[in-house]
Protein backbone atom coordinates (compact mmCIF):
# COMPACT_ATOMS: atom_id res chain seq x y z
CA UNK A 1 0.00 0.00 0.00
CA UNK A 2 3.17 2.23 0.92
CA UNK A 3 3.93 1.75 -2.95
CA UNK A 4 0.23 2.30 -4.64
CA UNK A 5 0.17 5.84 -2.00
CA UNK A 6 3.66 6.89 -3.75
CA UNK A 7 2.56 6.37 -7.04
CA UNK A 8 -0.44 8.70 -6.53
CA UNK A 9 -1.87 12.02 -5.88
CA UNK A 10 -4.62 12.63 -3.66
CA UNK A 11 -7.26 14.52 -5.46
CA UNK A 12 -8.02 18.06 -4.73
CA UNK A 13 -10.40 18.68 -1.96
CA UNK A 14 -11.81 21.39 0.52
CA UNK A 15 -13.16 18.72 2.70
CA UNK A 16 -11.87 15.49 3.64
CA UNK A 17 -14.34 13.06 5.36
CA UNK A 18 -13.73 9.91 7.15
CA UNK A 19 -16.35 7.57 8.26
CA UNK A 20 -15.83 4.33 10.31
CA UNK A 21 -18.44 1.45 10.90
CA UNK A 22 -18.56 -1.64 12.36
CA UNK A 23 -20.16 -4.67 10.57
CA UNK A 24 -21.66 -7.71 12.03
CA UNK A 25 -19.96 -10.75 10.22
CA UNK A 26 -22.09 -14.39 10.56
CA UNK A 27 -19.42 -16.95 11.00
CA UNK A 28 -19.35 -20.28 10.85
CA UNK A 29 -18.26 -21.65 14.09
CA UNK A 30 -18.48 -22.24 17.21
CA UNK A 31 -19.63 -19.64 19.49
CA UNK A 32 -20.50 -18.18 22.84
CA UNK A 33 -24.02 -17.57 23.67
CA UNK A 34 -24.75 -13.93 24.03
CA UNK A 35 -27.49 -12.46 25.88
CA UNK A 36 -28.90 -12.09 29.42
CA UNK A 37 -27.42 -15.04 31.65
CA UNK A 38 -30.21 -18.39 32.91
CA UNK A 39 -31.61 -17.79 35.98
CA UNK A 40 -32.68 -21.24 36.06
CA UNK A 41 -30.29 -23.83 37.00
CA UNK A 42 -29.00 -25.65 33.76
CA UNK A 43 -27.39 -29.09 33.17
CA UNK A 44 -24.70 -28.13 30.83
CA UNK A 45 -24.60 -24.55 29.18
CA UNK A 46 -24.68 -25.35 24.88
CA UNK A 47 -22.79 -23.10 22.91
CA UNK A 48 -24.42 -21.37 19.21
CA UNK A 49 -23.43 -23.99 16.05
CA UNK A 50 -22.04 -20.04 14.52
CA UNK A 51 -21.16 -16.54 15.97
CA UNK A 52 -21.18 -13.15 14.84
CA UNK A 53 -17.99 -10.61 14.68
CA UNK A 54 -17.71 -7.60 14.22
CA UNK A 55 -16.01 -6.72 11.21
CA UNK A 56 -14.60 -2.69 10.65
CA UNK A 57 -15.25 -0.76 7.65
CA UNK A 58 -14.44 2.98 6.40
CA UNK A 59 -14.31 5.32 3.37
CA UNK A 60 -12.61 8.57 2.95
CA UNK A 61 -13.86 10.92 0.45
CA UNK A 62 -12.75 14.10 -0.80
CA UNK A 63 -15.11 17.42 -1.96
CA UNK A 64 -13.76 20.48 -3.79
CA UNK A 65 -16.83 23.10 -3.33
CA UNK A 66 -17.83 24.49 -6.49
CA UNK A 67 -20.41 27.67 -7.14
CA UNK A 68 -22.89 26.30 -9.56
CA UNK A 69 -26.42 28.17 -10.68
CA UNK A 70 -27.82 27.08 -6.85
CA UNK A 71 -25.24 28.47 -5.26
CA UNK A 72 -22.06 26.31 -3.49
CA UNK A 73 -22.28 22.75 -3.60
CA UNK A 74 -19.98 20.18 -2.66
CA UNK A 75 -18.44 17.85 -5.68
CA UNK A 76 -16.99 14.40 -4.80
CA UNK A 77 -13.35 14.25 -6.27
CA UNK A 78 -12.21 10.53 -4.75
CA UNK A 79 -13.22 8.17 -2.49
CA UNK A 80 -10.72 5.10 -0.74
CA UNK A 81 -12.82 2.49 0.89
CA UNK A 82 -10.80 0.23 3.35
CA UNK A 83 -12.49 -2.69 5.29
CA UNK A 84 -11.19 -5.82 7.19
CA UNK A 85 -12.70 -8.72 8.56
CA UNK A 86 -12.89 -9.40 12.79
CA UNK A 87 -9.98 -9.40 14.56
CA UNK A 88 -9.87 -8.42 18.50
CA UNK A 89 -10.21 -4.47 19.07
CA UNK A 90 -9.25 -4.09 14.86
CA UNK A 91 -5.41 -3.58 14.97
CA UNK A 92 -5.13 -3.87 10.99
CA UNK A 93 -7.73 -1.93 10.45
CA UNK A 94 -6.76 1.36 12.53
CA UNK A 95 -3.20 1.04 11.10
CA UNK A 96 -4.28 0.71 7.34
CA UNK A 97 -7.22 3.89 8.08
CA UNK A 98 -4.68 5.85 10.11
CA UNK A 99 -2.22 5.44 7.24
CA UNK A 100 -4.15 6.82 4.37
CA UNK A 101 -5.85 9.72 6.51
CA UNK A 102 -1.77 10.61 7.32
CA UNK A 103 -1.08 10.56 3.54
CA UNK A 104 -4.30 12.74 2.62
CA UNK A 105 -3.82 16.37 1.96
CA UNK A 106 -2.96 18.29 4.92
CA UNK A 107 -3.55 22.06 3.82
CA UNK A 108 -4.93 24.06 6.74
CA UNK A 109 -7.86 25.29 4.53
CA UNK A 110 -9.22 21.75 4.41
CA UNK A 111 -12.47 20.72 6.51
CA UNK A 112 -11.74 17.54 8.03
CA UNK A 113 -15.10 15.69 9.06
CA UNK A 114 -15.31 11.71 10.94
CA UNK A 115 -18.40 10.53 10.70
CA UNK A 116 -18.77 7.44 13.27
CA UNK A 117 -22.00 5.96 15.10
CA UNK A 118 -20.10 6.19 18.76
CA UNK A 119 -19.80 3.47 19.50
CA UNK A 120 -18.02 2.98 22.43
CA UNK A 121 -14.84 1.30 20.75
CA UNK A 122 -15.22 3.74 17.94
CA UNK A 123 -15.03 6.68 20.36
CA UNK A 124 -11.91 5.38 22.25
CA UNK A 125 -9.97 4.87 19.05
CA UNK A 126 -10.59 8.69 18.22
CA UNK A 127 -10.89 10.18 21.50
CA UNK A 128 -7.19 10.76 21.98
CA UNK A 129 -5.52 9.63 18.52
CA UNK A 130 -3.57 12.26 16.82
CA UNK A 131 -4.75 11.36 13.36
CA UNK A 132 -7.91 12.69 14.48
CA UNK A 133 -7.13 15.78 16.26
CA UNK A 134 -7.74 18.21 13.63
CA UNK A 135 -10.75 16.80 12.55
CA UNK A 136 -14.78 17.91 13.71
CA UNK A 137 -16.85 14.51 15.06
CA UNK A 138 -20.49 13.99 13.49
CA UNK A 139 -22.38 11.35 15.43
CA UNK A 140 -24.65 9.33 13.03
CA UNK A 141 -27.42 6.93 14.46
CA UNK A 142 -30.92 4.85 13.44
CA UNK A 143 -32.88 6.59 14.85
CA UNK A 144 -36.29 4.35 14.91
CA UNK A 145 -38.43 7.28 15.05
CA UNK A 146 -37.09 8.62 12.17
CA UNK A 147 -37.10 5.14 10.20
CA UNK A 148 -41.33 4.99 10.81
CA UNK A 149 -41.45 8.38 9.58
CA UNK A 150 -39.97 7.55 6.40
CA UNK A 151 -37.56 10.86 7.28
CA UNK A 152 -34.12 9.62 6.22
Amino acid sequence: MDRVRQSETPPESDILVASIDGVNVLLNGQGKRKGRPTERPVEKETASPSTYKNAMCGSISYYRIEQGQAGKKPKRTGTKHIARMPEDRYPTFKREFGRELTAAPAEKSIVKLVITDAHKSISGYLKNNPVYADYNRIIDFFSRIGASLNVG
